[in-house]
C-alpha cells in the first residue's frame, strides 16, 4: 500500500530536511559507543544514511500544481532552478568532502556519493516534470 503523505508548504519542507540531519546525527551517536568501526568508516555511513533519508523524504515533496502522482526517480524538484541550485549544493559539498578541510578529513568515497546525489538533481533541472492540462 503506497503512502499519502505528501509535504505542500515550505516550512513543513524545511522542517523534515532538519529532521534528516537529526536523524543522521542519532545514527552517527548510536555507532559511536556500540561498535568499533573507524572514525572515517562511521563518518562515510552517517553520510550515506542523511542522503538516503533525503532521498527518501524528497519523493514526498510536492508544489500545489503537481499533484499527488508519483514522480519520476529521478525527479527531485519541479523547478530547474532548483535543481540547478542543489546540483551545485551537493556538487560543492561532495567536493569539499573529497579534498577535505579543517572540519571534516578528507572522504574521496563519500564525497563522490555527494556528487552522485547531485547528479539526480541535474537530471531534476535537465527533464523538469510535464505538467498537467
Amino acid at each position: 500500500m503506497r503512502s499519502k503523505i505528501i509535504f505542500y508548504p515550505f516550512v513543513l519542507k524545511a522542517m523534515m530536511v532538519f529532521l534528516t540531519m537529526l536523524l543522521a546525527v542519532d545514527v552517527a551517536l548510536m555507532l559511536t559507543p556500540r561498535t568499533d568501526m573507524s572514525g572515517m568508516t562511521k563518518y562515510t555511513v552517517v553520510g550515506i544514511v542523511w542522503l538516503v533519508i533525503l532521498y527518501v523524504t524528497s519523493r514526498r515533496f510536492r508544489t500545489i500544481a503537481e499533484g499527488n502522482a508519483p514522480r519520476p526517480w529521478w525527479c527531485m524538484t519541479v523547478s530547474p532552478f532548483l535543481g540547478w541550485a542543489f546540483a551545485t549544493f551537493f556538487a560543492a559539498m561532495g567536493i569539499w568532502i573529497a579534498a577535505g578541510s579543517n572540519l571534516l578529513p578528507n572522504n574521496p568515497l563519500l564525497g563522490m556519493v555527494y556528487v552522485m546525489f547531485g547528479g539526480l538533481f541535474v537530471m531534476s533541472a535537465l527533464r523538469p516534470p510535464t505538467r498537467r492540462r
